[in-house]
């Protein structure tokens, strides 16, 4: 599926901590598979809430990774701390039409300003050779495959599919016995643009 607009699409990614030199990443991973990213799909409903899933997914699963722990965050108690936008201000309209397959590249698309937020759980590489990103989406399980979507990666624009590469900020999550200390790092690298990528790295 190619889309003929781009979009930002902001991105909370879980990124493979690496600590051994010389360590090669694997060709693929899936975080859900591997029990660190839950199965289950929350629906924002009218709420463009999209942003707070995301985030509270994103930091969820760090902690599993360093805790072994599962723990459910409060996706509402963000909505409420949102003064900006009563925390419902986010969607990617055209996006609602995936039914499956992996989102692909369109060369002439122009940026329209339309956001959205999900989460990386995974990537890969489809029986055509295709690589892709997989996320957990927001918009509960029936959407896309079974609430999980594919985009593709590795591809020559630097803006990536959907604009996905104009903006990205890190999230670093330093952890100790009392509480988590979140570090964010902004990077502007496109202009105009609303991508972001909040990456938890373990540390």
């Amino acid at each position: 599926m190619a889309l003929a607009a781009w979009h930002g699409l902001f991105v909370f990614g879980l990124w493979i901590c690496v600590k051994e030199i010389g360590r090669i990443a694997p060709s693929e991973i899936d975080w859900v598979e591997a029990g660190v990213v839950s199965p289950i799909v929350r629906k924002q409903q009218n709420c463009g809430s999209c942003w707070a899933i995301a985030v509270a997914s994103s930091v969820e699963a760090v902690h599993y990774m360093n805790t072994l722990q599962s723990v459910s965050l409060s996706v509402q108690e963000l909505i409420d701390c949102d003064t900006e936008n009563d925390g419902c201000d986010g969607s990617l309209d055209d996006l609602q039409k995936y039914k499956g397959g992996i989102l692909d590249y369109e060369p002439n698309g122009d940026y329209t300003g339309s956001r959205h937020a999900v989460l990386i759980v995974g990537y890969g590489t489809d029986s055509d050779g295709v690589k892709y990103w997989r996320f957990k989406n927001s918009w509960g399980e029936d959407w896309g495959e079974g609430g999980f979507g594919r985009i593709r990666r590795h591809i020559a624009d630097k803006r990536g599919v959907l604009g996905i590469f104009m903006h990205q900020e890190y999230i670093h999550c330093l952890w100790t016995d009392q509480s988590i200390w979140l570090h964010l790092l902004f990077v502007k690298l496109v202009s105009p643009s609303w991508f972001h990528i909040f990456a938890p790295l373990l540390v």
